[in-house]
């Protein structure tokens, strides 16, 4: 099953910039002075980026296998096989098109709950569908339609889970020019997910709580999340009043407020920054003082270790790859910070090119905290970077996903005793 490029071929050396690993110069804007920026991301390994095993080959294999020009693929041709004693369907959740069948799941009301820990031939993670709910040829249907792995299991009524609700979900739109917030609407789009676009004026008005479980806060600056557009265009003619401003302090108390009333606020990479300090969070991030001398990052993919167990690390590799970009970094300065991915101790990068690397090592690069019934989930890199970053997608999922998994024991028992209920019946 392993597919070989050839680079002997005149698309070859187009499969080349792609594949390999980019080992980027140490450039200075002068012999010993600050570093060179350059054009775009120094790390782009499109393999390391999407979750993809490649291997370099740098001689003729020795026996040289027989070879065929793969015809296109025809996409998701995914079969169930078929066992004996299953009394539920699990779905892989180490796979992006799972959330595809999720959401498809929850736009037909079927329950669906999350396997809580790694054995019985499970993952920590995979969405679980009762027999009774569905049919075998429903579940090999919603394979074919959404390119998800799905199996029959035989689930022991003590196996710990929780019920997985649909999420409602706001994606907070700017009336700067937002290229994350684009890029977040084709990711959500593309896996069918949907969500509610939210202006200045959405948010400012508050009873958030009432109206979603989720809010997103795309990629930006602190300066664009909180003061946005300003009075005037560069030519000194004005705006019109409703595209002025951010989201100001009425926005962010509006925030506060969906948070302590048991909301998700889920913010990325920069716009981290503004969060953090508008809602006092116990958070620092140690890069902050230093200067580029010191530290430099400008687009490079790096080594992150995962708590696979946590609600937002399920179905990510113990070592996932992120893409950091002049990127966030977190410390927890309290109990009520959990770092869910941490960078290892040494040399993180993969692709790409860092200084002062050590200014990393056993910090945070995911981190959720607690504040009053919600949480905040902090994403200090580029989660879905020009759609490309497939391999970190299912951070962004795990983080929307967070607002309608059941938590704490009392709940997840609860979750528990109805799927086995549905079951018996």
């Amino acid at each position: 099953g392993t597919r070989i490029v050839r680079l002997d071929q005149p698309a070859g050396s187009f499969a080349k910039t792609l594949l390999e690993v980019q080992v980027y110069p140490d450039l200075r804007q002068w012999p010993g002075g600050p570093p060179k920026r350059p054009y775009d991301i120094a790390g782009h390994t499109l393999p390391i980026q999407m979750g993809v095993r490649a291997v370099q080959v740098d001689r003729p294999l020795a026996d040289a296998p027989p070879l065929r020009v793969l015809e296109p693929i025809p996409p998701w041709s995914a079969e169930i096989e078929p066992t004996s004693d299953r009394n539920a369907w699990a779905i892989d959740a180490r796979a992006n098109a799972s959330v595809r069948a999720l959401n498809a799941l929850h736009k037909a009301d079927v329950p669906v709950a999350r396997e809580r820990v790694r054995g019985a031939g499970l993952h920590a993670g995979d969405y679980l569908v009762m027999a009774s709910d569905r049919s075998a040829a429903e579940m090999s249907a919603l394979a074919r339609s959404t390119g998800a792995s799905i199996r029959e299991v035989r689930l022991d009524a003590d196996l710990p889970k929780r019920l997985q609700s649909p999420v409602r979900l706001g994606l907070y739109q700017p009336w700067t020019a937002c290229i994350d917030e684009g890029w977040a609407r084709w990711v959500l789009e593309e896996y069918g997910t949907p969500y509610t676009t939210l202006r200045n004026a959405d948010i400012r008005q508050g009873n958030l709580r009432d109206r979603f479980d989720a809010l997103v806060i795309p990629e930006m600056t602190p300066d664009a999340v909180l003061h946005g557009r300003g009075e005037k265009t560069r030519e000194k003619d004005p705006y019109p009043v409703e595209y002025q401003g951010g989201l100001g302090e009425s926005g962010m108390e509006a925030l506060r407020r969906f948070v302590d009333a048991g909301g998700t606020l889920i913010a990325i990479d920069r716009a981290t920054r503004a969060i953090i300090d508008g809602l006092a969070l116990p958070v620092r991030n140690p890069l902050r003082p230093l200067k580029d001398d010191a530290f430099y990052c400008p687009g490079s993919l790096l080594r992150v270790v995962m708590d696979t167990g946590h609600p937002l690390g399920l179905g990510l590799p113990r070592d996932t790859s992120v893409l950091f970009m002049n990127s966030m970094v977190f410390e927890g300065t309290s109990g009520d910070t959990t770092l869910v991915g941490k960078y290892p101790i040494g040399d993180p990068n993969l692709s790409g090119w860092i200084l002062g690397s050590e200014h990393l090592e056993g910090k945070g690069a995911l981190a959720e905290v607690s504040y009053g019934d919600g949480r905040v989930v902090l994403i200090g890199f580029r989660p879905y970077f020009r759609a490309q970053t497939r391999g970190t997608y299912r951070v962004f999922f795990n983080a929307i996903a967070r607002a309608g998994l059941a938590d704490g024991e009392g709940d997840a028992a609860a979750a528990s005793r109805e799927i086995d209920e549905r079951n018996e019946t």
